[in-house]
């Protein structure tokens, strides 16, 4: 997905100054609300979105993964499922007809991973307990098997895991996982969707972004504390011998300097071009060549970076009638950049509510006058909603909100 993306709390933090103010509180987060929203992910009909709730001032036990209906514009109260807190990253598995049907949350209390059961009916369903009925719409806490880590747990994902990707080579399905101290785990999915661990490994400290190549199957991580990506190759025969191995995959210097370094982290679905949030200063968009070369490794090469104002955050991208567009949410600006990802040109600014954080770009869905037309979905933190945009420069609507969901 997305990848996307950014260690929560510690983003925030940096920017607001506090992690919150009031002890946790005994009640559980009310279902079908969006509040302090960190991570998000869209089907791939544009249809739904899911919203992983943080309870970033821990007024309530713990944090929500909830759906919304794009179309509507409506919250579902009867999608709804408890989490941690802190919730991170999401990666989803889609099914053949094109739907996600399983969610995976990192979350960094309890350094835990929680993975849902989605149902694709004509409005989905979450499930993420053995306690709750298949297809119901009762408000749940995740446990038992659907969590790994979390409270009293043997192995959990090291502190503040801020990335999560599936990972598809041929017929097999893993699930890596990226924390900030540079662990970083991999499990084998089975065809439920259910994740076993069975590797570990050490990568860069500072691991912020993590993206799955849609090619090559293989990991990139990026670092707040260094200029540099890392590959993650996943080796799995099915025996209990299954590794990764870490590898340096590109240097981003110049004309890029500065104190802090890559931050989300995306691919456009092609494979050919990786974009990653830079937050300097001065802050930019870092374009690299991923192009596949014969011997089944990638180029890896920066290729040219677009300028941006400061706070970039998330990262989404999609191609759209022969054009690669990238929206970027600027979350101390209230802004979205969006920028032409073939000459790395910003296109516009795009002011939106308080607090963007997580962004997705997917198609305007299948109640739209144009349902293939793209839309940028994002995360308003501080606010507690998602902004519609249109980013589709041949638009007349292009560069403006088409609705906020609350």
């Amino acid at each position: 997905m997305n990848a996307h993306r950014l260690g929560t709390a510690a983003l925030i933090f940096t920017m607001t100054g506090s992690l919150g103010c009031e002890p946790i509180g005994p009640e559980a987060h009310p279902p079908g609300v969006i509040r302090y929203p960190s991570a998000l992910v869209v089907d791939p009909s544009g249809d739904f979105a899911y919203v992983a709730n943080t309870n970033f001032d821990s007024r309530y036990a713990g944090g929500t993964i909830t759906a919304v209906d794009l179309q509507t514009g409506r919250v579902s109260s009867g999608a709804s499922v408890g989490t941690y807190s802190y919730g991170s990253d999401f990666a989803a598995r889609t099914n053949d007809a094109g739907r996600i049907d399983r969610l995976y949350l990192t979350s960094r209390e309890g350094s835990a991973l929680t993975w849902v059961e989605v149902g694709t009916g004509v409005t989905p369903t979450l499930r993420c307990s053995d306690g709750a009925a298949v297809g119901g719409t009762s408000f749940h806490e995740c446990e038992g098997r659907f969590l790994f880590g979390g409270a009293g747990a043997n192995q959990d994902l090291g502190a503040d895991p801020f990335g999560v990707e599936v990972l598809k080579r041929g017929d097999s399905t893993h699930l890596i996982t990226s924390a900030f101290g540079g662990e970083l785990n991999l499990f084998r999915l089975d065809e439920a969707g259910a994740p076993e661990h069975i590797a570990f490994a050490y990568g860069n400290s500072g691991t912020y972004g993590l993206a799955s190549h849609p090619v090559r199957g293989v990991a990139f991580t990026s670092s707040k504390f260094t200029n540099t990506l890392q590959e993650v190759l996943a080796y799995d025969d099915g025996s209990p011998d299954a590794s990764l191995l870490v590898r340096e995959a590109a240097i981003v210097s110049s004309p890029v300097t500065g104190r802090e370094f890559g931050r989300s982290l995306a691919f456009a679905p092609s494979g050919d071009v990786a974009f990653l949030a830079y937050r300097g200063p001065p802050a930019g968009l870092v374009a690299l060549d991923t192009r596949v070369l014969p011997d089944g490794t990638s180029r890896n090469v920066v290729i040219g970076v677009a300028g941006l104002p400061e706070g970039p955050t998330g990262v989404g991208v999609i191609e759209h009638q022969g054009r690669l567009l990238v929206a970027v949410s600027l979350f101390s600006r209230d802004e979205v950049a969006i920028v032409d990802g073939h000459s790395l040109d910003l296109l516009a600014l795009v002011d939106v509510g308080d607090g963007p954080f997580d962004v997705a770009i997917t198609k305007a869905g299948t109640k739209s006058s144009d349902p293939d037309a793209p839309v940028a979905v994002v995360g308003l933190f501080n606010e507690g909603a998602l902004s519609v945009i249109d980013v589709d420069p041949t638009s007349t609507s292009f560069a403006t909100e088409l609705r906020r969901i609350r």
